[in-house]
């Protein structure tokens, strides 16, 4: 997929080890340091449907993970997104990516993988660039506004889908 000399994935890389194929679909919840549900991958196909050639599509294409779920070692990169909105289906969009969500915060999170009915746990760290010197309670307002943005989103998808 990656021609040599491409920048690696940008965020977290997670490994894990599948003895043989799974039977059901993957799922990979992502939560942080309360136990809430940050970000859920699955090795499902995404719903969300990015017409490429539309002529509003976003110069960077949302291309949804993927849990890739072959027997032996397995790779994927959680790019260290929260789980976006929900919005309309279909909506026409005039700029970015509306699926996206905000950037978690440095801390530390649990990744359980869920497998043919066995839950494999572990910790990932995600730390602060060092280059950045933005004081934390600066970092924690400013995602808690993303946070707000992102479910006034999804409040207002649910009013418009129903009326």
């Amino acid at each position: 997929d990656r021609i040599p000399g491409d920048n690696p994935p940008k965020g977290a890389l997670l490994n894990y080890y599948l003895p043989t194929k799974p039977k059901g679909d993957l799922t990979l919840e992502i939560l942080d340091d309360k136990g809430t549900l940050v970000q859920k991958l699955s090795s499902k196909k995404s719903e969300i449907d990015m017409d490429e050639e539309a002529p509003d599509v976003p110069w960077s294409i949302f291309k949804p993970t993927v849990l890739p779920k072959e027997e032996g070692i397995n790779r994927v990169a959680w790019n260290l997104e929260m789980q976006g909105p929900t919005i309309i289906p279909g909506a026409k969009n005039d700029a970015g990516v509306p699926y996206r969500g905000p950037l978690v915060l440095p801390g530390t999170y649990t990744l359980k993988l869920l497998v043919d009915g066995k839950t494999l746990a572990q910790k990932v760290e995600v730390k602060m660039d060092p280059r950045i010197k933005t004081p934390r309670s600066d970092l924690e307002d400013a995602h808690k506004l993303a946070l707000n943005m992102r479910d006034d989103v999804t409040k207002l998808s649910s009013v418009a889908r129903f009326t």
